[in-house]
């Protein structure tokens, strides 16, 4: 504990391994000791995977309740709830419904703590009802808004993906939002996920855009030079 514990890693991991050290401390049964040892073990895999600055790393792990398979709405906020609905979840048995029949706007947040400084990408799956549109937030970038498909056919999750940027205080705010013009719509999210691309000041292979200037040769006509 005393070797990791001012080491980076989550907000909800850091808070949970201080939960059983105070538990321990208070009484050392072997339960507590127990759980005590658990949460270390936690911590040090969430401290690999945010030390891990590989492009491409998977730090999903980072978000908490990431695919609403816990069961609970924690620590999701402003979030309706969480329903077991083994037929509709993108993946598992649960799902996020942000409005069920309900307002125009809804939304779901989580602050995301200790990841490396860097660009990511995050990517959420939605459905919705055809009057329903989402977008997904990453701390100041949006990404484009997705129109839902109503409630019927395979093709009813659509994934929404957006490029953000996490700053030197390793902190990602995480936000899913469907808006309406219509009333008594719905909106559903499952499987959050976020990936590491690069440092700030790296451009990956492929990301990048290449400009040129062109001098044209005397006699040599403008509409003679390749547009691209």
């Amino acid at each position: 504990y005393n070797e990791i514990k001012d080491l980076q890693m989550s907000g909800t991991v850091k808070t949970a391994l201080n939960d059983a050290k105070a538990a321990y401390d208070a009484e050392q049964s072997a339960e507590n000791l127990n759980k005590y040892g658990d949460a270390v073990n936690v911590a040090i895999k969430n401290i690999e995977l945010l030390a891990d600055v590989t492009p491409g790393a998977d730090k999903t792990a980072a978000i908490a309740n990431a695919d609403a398979e816990d069961g609970v709405k924690t620590p999701w906020e402003g979030l309706a709830r969480v329903i077991n609905n083994q037929g509709n979840a993108h993946s598992g048995s649960w799902l996020f419904e942000t409005a069920g029949w309900g307002p125009k706007h809804s939304e779901m947040k989580q602050t995301v703590q200790g990841l490396p400084a860097g660009k990511y990408e995050l990517s959420a799956y939605f459905m919705g009802a055809a009057e329903t549109f989402a977008k997904l937030h990453g701390n100041d970038a949006v990404s484009a808004e997705v129109q839902g498909s109503g409630d019927s056919g395979d093709d009813r999750w659509k994934k929404i993906s957006v490029t953000c940027t996490v700053e030197e205080d390793g902190v990602l705010v995480i936000l899913a939002e469907g808006n309406t013009e219509a009333e008594k719509n719905w909106c559903n999210f499952d499987d959050f996920s976020l990936k590491y691309l690069c440092p700030f000041n790296t451009i990956s292979a492929g990301l990048y855009t290449i400009t040129a200037d062109v001098a044209l040769a005397d006699g040599v006509s403008e509409t003679m030079v390749p547009a691209d």
